[in-house]
């Protein structure tokens, strides 16, 4: 692959994260363009279809610029340029399933946190508000149970890393440097999605990206 990539987005993890660790997990030349202006660069920077971001800027080695918006769109298309599923067409749809399924998780919570900043509620409010809605408790057993079914071995699929356990990774490594909420996930009361979280974080490429400057530091509120 010799496309260059630009991942537009602010300075912050959010929606941009789990693109740059896809990225990095694919051995992809990339680098970030954060947005310093975002009154003025939400309406005029080309390619913001929905004056939203991130954005995927894609310079590819004949000359040609793609531009790509909305987060889902963009996890597929880097998972179809490098690869990051398998070969097989159901086995693929289940892969988007979980996809779906994991994303539902971090969805939810992120619904009372950021409603919670909103409000100014006080934050333990809010956390007890995430562990008391039994879809969110749900959902994360349902994840236990698909990683079980296929053995318990680390990853959502067979026997190798596919882009669904990079999305994985970035949720529950999101909760774990969240004060009140690091406790979601746990060896003990989720060894399966733990030892996903385990794979993730020894793969060379994502162990690199993690000690590089590319990556941005959790906010404060953020930190252990």
């Amino acid at each position: 692959m010799d496309s260059k990539f630009e991942v537009y987005y602010f300075p912050i993890h959010g929606r941009g994260e789990p693109i740059r660790l896809l990225l990095a997990f694919a051995k992809a030349n990339w680098e970030s363009k954060f947005v310093s202006d975002w009154p003025n660069e939400k309406f005029n920077t080309e390619g913001l279809l929905y004056k939203q971001c991130p954005m995927l800027i894609e310079h590819t080695a004949s000359g040609k610029e793609n531009r790509l918006v909305q987060s889902c769109a963009i996890t597929h298309y880097i998972v179809d340029l490098f690869n990051l599923e398998t070969d097989d067409k159901f086995k693929n749809a289940l892969l988007s399933s979980y996809f779906e399924g994991i994303n539902e998780i971090n969805d939810k919570i992120s619904r009372y946190v950021h409603e919670g900043r909103r409000l100014n509620e006080d934050i333990t409010e809010t956390i007890k508000k995430v562990k008391d809605d039994q879809s969110i408790a749900s959902f994360i057993q349902y994840n236990e149970d698909i990683l079980a079914k296929n053995g318990a071995n680390g990853y959502y699929l067979d026997n190798k890393m596919t882009y669904v356990d990079i999305i994985a990774f970035n949720i529950v490594d999101k909760y774990l440097h969240f004060p009140g909420l690091d406790d979601l996930f746990t060896k003990e009361k989720t060894p399966n999605i733990m030892k996903v979280y385990e794979n993730v974080l020894n793969n060379p490429e994502i162990a690199a990206y993690l000690k590089s400057e590319k990556r941005q530091p959790y906010p404060s509120f953020n930190k252990k």
